[in-house]
């Protein structure tokens, strides 16, 4: 039976089940799944596949969650609920900084390195327009934040 867009849906399904192998073949090299890994194997879907975006993105996210594989999409979604939860004054301590780093290598599998999750959590915190609270044992100094590089 042809569904509305002229295509048989069993054959549907069998691209689907191509395409969740092929992101399968993917996460074997670890449990962890960056941005950039992630818009290609849904590029690869869409083109390469034959199947829709909403599709190829359902097919990611039920892999993930069967693989137990960590998105960053994900992981960094869930981390900017969590910031703007523990920062109301829009402000945010070195302690609770450390703390989102480690969740985010925890939540990550430990496949990213503590600079690279600093550098992750910085650029959240900067998008969400949350500051630095000073340091007052170094005279009020933001310096813990302003030496992680962003670029």
């Amino acid at each position: 039976m042809a569904d509305r867009f002229g295509t048989d849906s069993c054959e549907c399904q069998v691209k689907a089940r191509r395409f969740a192998d092929y992101i399968r073949l993917h996460a074997t090299q670890g449990k962890y799944l960056s941005r950039d890994d992630e818009l290609t194997a849904l590029k690869s879907g869409v083109s390469d596949f034959g199947i829709g975006l909403d599709e190829a993105k359902g097919v990611l996210y039920r892999v993930a969650e069967d693989r137990s594989l960590a998105l960053q999409s994900q992981i960094e979604q869930q981390l900017r609920a969590f910031l703007i939860q523990i920062s109301r004054k829009k402000a945010i301590s070195k302690d609770s900084f450390n703390d989102c780093v480690e969740i985010y290598t925890k939540l990550a599998h430990n496949a990213v390195s503590k600079a690279e999750a600093e550098r992750r959590v910085k650029m959240l915190v900067l998008d969400e327009g949350i500051r630095a609270k000073r340091n007052w044992r170094r005279l009020g100094s933001r310096k813990w934040f302003n030496r992680i590089r962003v670029t």
